[in-house]
């Protein structure tokens, strides 16, 4: 898998960068055989958090897509990366921006996280 090193640095200001994931997450061998592992590794160098990934069987849009967070509060930005089934890279979009049914809930995710890390 191409090293996160790839990833364009966006220092801490805690900014989606789209970009940056799609470069991390080029390897289509390694993300068929670890999709989110591949994806958290990305996400160490955008200081981002998984809020959930699925794999999605139904014809005739079979994906992988995971939804991720970066940043905190009112700042905190949503984003879907979806691997279509036969594609040769992932596609990154904003949640804001994505037509796709799960980028509505990516919010709730990371509300629910919010609140099991202040219960633990």
């Amino acid at each position: 898998m191409d090293t996160p090193a790839e990833v364009i640095d966006t220092g801490d200001r805690d900014e989606l960068d789209t970009l940056g994931l799609e470069l991390a997450l080029r390897d289509r061998q390694a993300l068929d055989g670890d999709f989110a592992g591949c994806i958290v590794t990305a996400l160490e160098t955008v200081k981002g958090t998984l809020l959930f990934q699925m794999q999605i069987d139904a014809e005739p849009a079979k994906r992988k897509v995971a939804a991720v967070s970066v940043g905190h509060g009112e700042t905190r930005e949503y984003a879907l990366i979806i691997l279509p089934q036969g594609a040769d890279g992932v596609r990154v979009e904003r949640a804001a921006d994505s037509d796709d049914p799960l980028a509505a809930i990516a919010p709730s995710f990371a509300g629910l996280i919010d609140v099991l890390d202040v219960a633990a």
